[in-house]
């Protein structure tokens, strides 16, 4: 396995893009994960957990 000092520069772009790709990922699926789990409260319970999490209530 190269470390990243022996990578040329279009390695490591390559490298970059699939990281950044995997955080876009990871940080929808969370949003998603947030999104439907208040969807999943009562009412009441949702409007509140939307305040606080500053989002539209």
């Amino acid at each position: 396995m190269a470390d990243l000092a022996s990578l040329d520069a279009g390695q490591l772009w390559k490298l970059d893009a699939a990281v950044a790709t995997m955080v876009a990922v990871e940080d929808n699926a969370i949003e998603v994960g947030v999104r439907e789990t208040l969807e999943s409260l009562p009412w009441p319970v949702r409007g509140a957990a939307r305040g606080l999490l500053g989002m539209e209530a």
